[in-house]
């Protein structure tokens, strides 16, 4: 193609390659959480037969042991009061 008929290269700021990176980012969260079973997370529920929440019991462990957020979740998830009494163990 003649340089004038060739369509003009797309000219991205920075801000727009910050926003597609974000974008990107989100994505690859999104698809670990899910591969993680960590979309099923239940921030509110009691934790076990405990006076807390599984985020109480997150925020915790990762305190504690100086763990992820994302292990910690792994962790909860199997002691969830709510899934437990619901027959969903994941």
């Amino acid at each position: 193609l003649p340089s004038s008929l060739a369509p003009a290269p797309k000219v991205e700021t920075v801000q727009e390659k910050k926003e597609e990176e974000a974008k990107k980012e989100a994505v690859v969260k999104a698809v670990v959480e899910h591969e993680l079973g960590l979309d099923k997370f239940c921030p509110d529920c009691q934790w076990k037969n405990m006076p807390f929440t599984c985020q109480k019991r997150v925020d915790w462990m990762m305190g504690t042991y100086s763990i992820t957020e994302e292990a910690a979740k792994e962790s909860v998830i199997q002691g969830c009061h709510t899934r437990l009494r619901r027959g969903r163990v994941f």
